[in-house]
C-alpha cells in the first residue's frame, strides 16, 4: 500500500492537517508512522501478548499450507516447484494464449503490477485504456505486488472484468479500505488500523466463481502469481494462485483470497495475514504482509527460467511454440526524482529519507526486470504515472482524485502509448556500458 508522509497521521491525529499534498512515494507515511509507533511504545502499558502458533523456528522451512502442494516459492531465487509448473503450462496451453509480437508472429505477454495503494487507479486506468485502443493482449504471467495483487486478478482473467476493476478504484475511499482503532487500543493490538473493509471488498469482488474463472485460465496454461512476505521468516513468498484456484479443497478460495489481502497489507498498519500451514500433522500459522517490503514489483523470472522451460518442452514434442516474448510493467508511482523543499522537522526528515530509499528500490527493480527479460529473450516494456502529476488530497484513497489517475491511465493507453524500453536513465548506466 502507499501513504503519503504528508497526508498520513496516526488515530487520533497527533499533527494538524496540512494545506495541499505533495507526493513522496509509495510506504513513505506508512513506514514515518511505524517509526513513530516504535517511539510511544513505552506508553502502552504492559499489555498481554496476542496469542498464535507459529512453526518452530528450525522447521519453518518444512511448513506448508494443506490446501495444495507445490503453490509457493519461498525466496527471489530459483523454484525447481515452480520451474516444473512452468513446463506445465507449456504442455497445457492453447493458441490462445498467445500474443501478438511486433511483427505479428504468436508470442508471449506477461504482465507485472507494482504497488502503490490508491495510485493503483493509475494501472486501472491503464488496463481498460488499452482494451479501449483494442491492442490489449493475453497475458500468459501475471504478477502482483501490493495494490498490484489487487488488480492482478481482473487483468489475467481480461477485459471482461474491466468494469470491475473500474469500480473497484474509483468508486471507493478510505473507509472502504480500513477502519481507525484508536491510539490507545491501537498500542495494545498488532496494527493501527483494521483491515475488515477491505477483506470484504477482496471478498466481494473475488468470490469463489471468481476464483473458479482463474483456476479456468490456469489449466489453459496461463499463470497467475502474488508476492508477500512471510514476516516470521523474512522471506519474500510467490504464490502460485491459479494452482490454489485448481485445488479440491474447500478452504482454497479463503487461502486464495488470504493470500491477496495479505500483500496489500502493510505490518503495523493493517493487521498481519496469518496463513494456516501443516508439519508432521501437527498445524501452525505464518505471518504475512504487504510483499512490497521486499519488491515494489518482479517478474517471473525471479523464480523461474522460461528459456529454460522451453528448452525442457523442446525435448518432448516438435510443437511449434513462441521463442519469446513480452513483459509488461506498470509502475502506480513516479519513477522520476521529486524535487521538494524539506521542512526541518522530525516527520518530513524521516519522510523524505525513506521515501529517497524506495524510490531507489524500484528503479533498481526496474533494471533487473530489464536485464531478466533480456537473458529470457523478452522485449521490456514499463510505463509509470506521468512526472507532473500531483495527487490533491489528504486523503489516501480519494474517491475524486483516483477517478482522475483513472482517467489519465486510461486516456494514455486508449491513445496507443508509446512504451518505454528501457529503465529511466539505463543508457547512461554502467550496466548498459558493459552489455
Amino acid at each position: 500500500m502507499r501513504m503519503n508522509v504528508e497526508r498520513t497521521r496516526p488515530p487520533g491525529r497527533l499533527s494538524q492537517p496540512t494545506s495541499g499534498a505533495t507526493s513522496c512515494g509509495p510506504c513513505t507515511g506508512l513506514s514515518v508512522l511505524l517509526l513513530l509507533i516504535a517511539f510511544m511504545l513505552p506508553l502502552g502499558g504492559c499489555a498481554g501478548e496476542l496469542e498464535r502458533k507459529p512453526v518452530p523456528v528450525d522447521q519453518m522451512a518444512a511448513a506448508q499450507p494443506p490446501e495444495a502442494a507445490n503453490i509457493r516459492a519461498i525466496g527471489l531465487q530459483r523454484s525447481p516447484a515452480l520451474q516444473a509448473d512452468m513446463v506445465q503450462s507449456l504442455r497445457d496451453e492453447t493458441e490462445d494464449v498467445y500474443c501478438k509480437d511486433k511483427d505479428g508472429k504468436p508470442s508471449y505477454c506477461s504482465l507485472a503490477l507494482s504497488g502503490g495503494g490508491g495510485y493503483g487507479a493509475f494501472g486501472a486506468g491503464f488496463l481498460n485504456g488499452w482494451t479501449a485502443a483494442g491492442t490489449r493482449p493475453t497475458f500468459k504471467f501475471v504478477t502482483g505486488i501490493s495494490t498490484g495483487a489487487l488488480i492482478a486478478p481482473f487483468a489475467f482473467l481480461g477485459s471482461d472484468h474491466d468494469q470491475t476493476l473500474k469500480e473497484s478504484f474509483t468508486t471507493i475511499s478510505d473507509e472502504d479500505i480500513y477502519t481507525s482503532k484508536g491510539m490507545l487500543q491501537a498500542l495494545g493490538d498488532e496494527s493501527f488500523m483494521d483491515s475488515a473493509p477491505l477483506a470484504a471488498l477482496i471478498a466481494n469482488k473475488m468470490d469463489d466463481a471468481f476464483v473458479k474463472e482463474v483456476a479456468k485460465a490456469h489449466a489453459s496454461g496461463r499463470r497467475l502469481v502474488i508476492g508477500t512476505v512471510n514476516m516470521d521468516r523474512q522471506k519474500f513468498v510467490v504464490w502460485n494462485m491459479g494452482a490454489i484456484a485448481s485445488s479440491s479443497d474447500p478452504d482454497a478460495p479463503d487461502l486464495f483470497r488470504k493470500v491477496i489481502l495479505a500483500s496489500a497489507s502493510m505490518p503495523g498498519i493493517f493487521p498481519p495475514t496469518y496463513i494456516d500451514v501443516e508439519l508432521d500433522g501437527v498445524k501452525y500459522d505464518e505471518m504475512h504482509g504487504d510483499g512490497g517490503l521486499f519488491a515494489q514489483v518482479f517478474f517471473h523470472a525471479f523464480v523461474i527460467n522460461p528459456k529454460k522451460a522451453r528448452e525442457t518442452i523442446a525435448k518432448e514434442d516438435d510443437r511449434k511454440r513462441p521463442k519469446g516474448g513480452q513483459i509488461f510493467v506498470i509502475r502506480h508511482d513516479k519513477v522520476e526524482p521529486e524535487p521538494e523543499q524539506v521542512k526541518r522537522s522530525l516527520r518530513p526528515v524521516i519522510g523524505r529519507a525513506i521515501s529517497s530509499m524506495v524510490k531507489s528500490m524500484a528503479l533498481a527493480e526496474l533494471y533487473f526486470i530489464y536485464l531478466e527479460a533480456k537473458e529470457a529473450d523478452m522485449d521490456f516494456n514499463y510505463v509509470a504515472i506521468p512526472d507532473d502529476f500531483v495527487w490533491r488530497s489528504d486523503k489516501e484513497f480519494d474517491t475524486a482524485e483516483m477517478n482522475r489517475l483513472y482517467q489519465i491511465g486510461y486516456d494514455m493507453a486508449k491513445a496507443g502509448y508509446t512504451w518505454q524500453k528501457l529503465p529511466p536513465r539505463f543508457d547512461q548506466s554502467p550496466l548498459a556500458q558493459a552489455r
